[in-house]
């Protein structure tokens, strides 16, 4: 049996309301509670600000990392290329002349004695990098091709 609930005036809203029933119960125990005013969660706008700014700086983070990562590989080629030259230059005092051979990789065991690096190879094993020898009698070039464009960095005999 239902009972007649009397009208109610209402003022202009200041707070919301909302009514809770529970299907056990009759409609005596309805109750009318004001809605709290406590957030429990965040704004669509707060969420999109905080995303908006997360990947503003990770792909800063990203463009740093990959720049640092080639200013490591061109420091590398550049390092070889001066411990390739010492080698060479005492190679020519010891033998007379530099290696006569225009092949890197031979030229490389031909000084292994003189270089104290275990390993001289590009760090990317790309096919763009990479070192080249040339030598002339008494003159040789030393030729690394740098990061990310390609730039040639060029050593001579001193």
């Amino acid at each position: 049996m239902l009972q007649q609930v009397q009208p109610v005036t209402l003022e202009p809203v200041t707070t919301l309301v909302y009514l809770t029933y529970s299907s056990n119960e009759s409609l005596k125990n309805m109750q009318i509670r004001p809605r709290s005013n406590n957030k429990n969660g965040f704004t669509m706008i707060e969420l999109l600000v905080v995303t908006t700014i997360i990947i503003v700086i990770s792909t800063i983070g990203l463009i740093s990392f990959r720049q640092t990562g080639q200013n490591a590989r061109n420091g590398k080629r550049r390092a070889d290329l001066e411990n390739l030259r010492s080698a060479l230059v005492l190679y020519r005092s010891d033998n007379g002349s530099y290696p006569a051979t225009s092949d890197f990789g031979t030229m490389v065991t031909t000084i292994s004695d003189y270089t104290s690096s275990v390993s001289v190879t590009d760090p990317t094993n790309d096919a763009t990098y990479f070192y080249e020898y040339t030598s002339a009698g008494p003159t040789f070039t030393l030729t690394a091709y740098l990061e990310p464009d390609a730039e040639s960095y060029t050593l001579t005999n001193p």
